[in-house]
């Protein structure tokens, strides 16, 4: 524990870290759901009266997390971009690896040669991405 907050170090540690995703993964989420950012990938599938619930109750769980980490001091602490662009590609790299076409089995067959052509492609993204790794 220390004079700033009244928990220990590792309970403090990890609830900062909490309140960072929780605060990232909000702010991420109202980004997504403006209406006034032109996203052709996103096809708009909520109603005006549903989105401003939405946007309304992502604030108030804003608010809530703020809170949190007012009270028990839990500053968010800097990241090191080394770290945010490593676990980004890590899970580019398992997402193209889960797409082979050998783990599609519980699709049914793929016809002709599409499946050594899409693994093809998977695979040279994901040498691309071990060179960044």
């Amino acid at each position: 524990m220390s004079a700033h907050h009244p928990l220990p170090d590792s309970i403090h540690r990890s609830l900062s870290v909490t309140c960072q995703r929780v605060d990232e993964t909000v702010r991420e989420l109202l980004d997504l759901l403006d209406e006034s950012r032109n996203r052709p990938s996103v096809l708009r599938a909520y109603t005006p009266e549903e989105r401003a619930n939405l946007r309304t109750k992502l604030g108030h769980l804003q608010a809530l997390n703020r809170e949190l980490a007012r009270r028990y001091s839990l500053d968010q602490k800097s990241v090191d971009e080394r770290q945010v662009v490593h676990a980004h590609l890590t899970y580019l790299w398992t997402v193209l690896i889960d797409s082979q076409s050998d783990r599609w089995k519980s699709y049914g067959q793929v016809p002709g040669p599409h499946g050594a052509a899409v693994d093809r492609a998977l695979q040279a993204m994901t040498d691309l991405l071990e060179e960044l790794l």
